[in-house]
């Protein structure tokens, strides 16, 4: 700070930090982690979901040979 005279020459802010600071910490990487994580899940689960109702189809299929 500029001016100030004498034992209060200090680099740290003459104001506290505020308490949400570690909130502003947390927001700025909660989105690098969670977004690559629900694609990751998502996609799993739309694999699972694809394979289910194909392998469905084909015991369908399967049997309905079978009864012919």
């Amino acid at each position: 700070m500029v001016g100030l005279p004498g034992p209060w020459k200090s680099d740290a802010p003459w104001f506290p930090t505020p308490a949400w600071s570690n909130i502003v910490n947390w927001v700025d990487w909660f989105p690098i982690v969670f977004f690559p994580l629900k694609i990751l899940v998502l996609g799993v689960g739309m694999f699972f979901s694809i394979k289910w109702h194909h392998d469905q189809a084909k015991k369908e299929k399967e049997k309905r040979d079978q009864s012919t």
